[in-house]
């Protein structure tokens, strides 16, 4: 689900080409591990894509976004169960 998260917050990159990207790899995750060579064959990606792809996952500390996120969702829980 992280890596879910990592793909759909990067911006620049249209939705369809998100999905094409699933429809390839099957994941998220796959698609944050993808070499960048991987990336260049296919032609639906341009070189601002790639570049957008690659620079997600240099700038973006996927662990700490989650965390920050699973500590949301605690806190929305101890509100409608608490």
């Amino acid at each position: 689900m992280i890596y879910e998260y990592w793909l759909a917050g990067i911006e620049g990159i249209s939705n369809l080409k998100k999905r094409k990207l699933r429809e390839v790899y099957g994941n998220g995750k796959a698609i944050y591990y993808i070499e960048e060579t991987n990336l260049k064959k296919h032609t639906f990606l341009n070189e601002k894509d790639i570049e957008r792809l690659k620079k997600a996952k240099k700038t973006v500390n996927l662990e700490m976004q989650w965390e920050k996120i699973r500590e949301k969702e605690d806190k929305i829980c101890a509100v409608f169960f608490g």
